[in-house]
């Protein structure tokens, strides 16, 4: 369970100030977006594991087949995922998250921005997760107890 002192978002990285990767986080962001709005939680996770093995595995952040793929890998509806990504109702939250971006200046995915003090990437804990997490918990505790 989360301290209520604590704000959890989950967020796609959206750099402005990158403005050669803008286009490429972009589209990220439109999927993501898209993606949370048609999926169940257990479909959302499948979908982000799904992106990750998707880039992990040499498929550019920008193919249309990579999206799509892993938006049926996640049981999510080809159709619907095709569409809610076109949807400008998804504007205002890529603001936002370009807005945190720059606030946190975060740069990579998943980066995790803690009491505003810290941000940790997995790259901060050698790529292992269990380091990572272990990272983030010991900041968070640092915070919590100052």
């Amino acid at each position: 369970t989360t301290p209520k002192a604590i704000k959890v978002s989950m967020l796609p990285v959206v750099n402005a100030s990158d403005a050669a990767k803008l286009r490429e986080q972009v589209i990220a962001a439109r999927c993501y977006f898209a993606a949370r709005q048609l999926a169940t939680p257990l479909q959302f996770k499948l979908f982000i594991n799904a992106v990750y093995e998707n880039v992990a595995s040499g498929v550019s952040i920008v193919s249309q087949q990579g999206w799509i793929r892993a938006a049926t890998t996640a049981g999510i509806d080809a159709g619907q995922f095709g569409r809610a990504i076109s949807a400008s109702d998804h504007l205002p939250e890529i603001k936002d998250s370009a807005k945190s971006a720059i606030r946190y200046a975060l740069e990579a995915t998943p980066s995790v921005a803690i009491g505003g003090a810290y941000v940790v990437i997995p790259d901060n804990a050698g790529g292992t997760p269990t380091k990572f997490f272990a990272l983030i918990n010991g900041l968070t505790s640092r915070l919590l107890a100052a």
